[in-house]
């Protein structure tokens, strides 16, 4: 895929974590963590979540791009999309991360992408290694987000003025 002047590499299809019936299973985390009693859940932490992988594991910095049946839906930046893609990123939710304080977008992202896999959409995900700066890469992330409007992208969206 080539975007911008960059050439995203496919690292794979988001393969969902079934059971032996081949439904996609669903996980509830939230009730593993110790302060529940104390600490709100976020708008995102509710749940339910799912568990994915991607084919290819990768270590490298980057800008990633993922599509839901070939249509670029959310995009990013990252220092190790290894970790990003990862069972303790956007692949597997920790129990912390449902609740105020813990990591939202992982939460939005996965039941996202959990809803959709239901719905029987396919995703795959792009990368580009990116060896600029932090503030370098930071700028490519906006730019590539303004280039593509990804519909689940939050922030660095195009401002549309009425």
């Amino acid at each position: 895929m080539h975007i911008r002047r960059s050439t995203f590499e496919h690292l794979g299809t988001i393969e969902l974590e079934r059971g032996d019936d081949g439904q996609i299973r669903t996980f509830m985390p939230q009730g593993r963590y110790p302060d529940a009693s104390i600490v709100a859940l976020h708008a995102y932490g509710a749940g339910p979540f799912c568990r994915f992988r991607i084919a290819r594991k990768r270590r490298e910095t980057g800008l990633y791009v993922l599509t839901r049946d070939d249509i670029p839906v959310y995009a990013g930046e990252c220092i190790d999309v290894g970790k990003r893609w990862g069972a303790n990123g956007y692949g597997g939710i920790s129990p912390r991360n449902c609740f105020q304080g813990g990591q939202r977008t992982n939460c939005r992202v996965n039941a996202a992408i959990l809803v959709e896999a239901i719905r029987g959409c396919r995703f795959d995900l792009w990368f580009a290694i990116f060896d600029g700066s932090r503030d370098a890469r930071l700028a490519a992330e906006t730019a590539l987000i303004h280039s593509l409007d990804p519909t689940w992208n939050r922030s660095k969206r195009p401002l549309v003025l009425p």
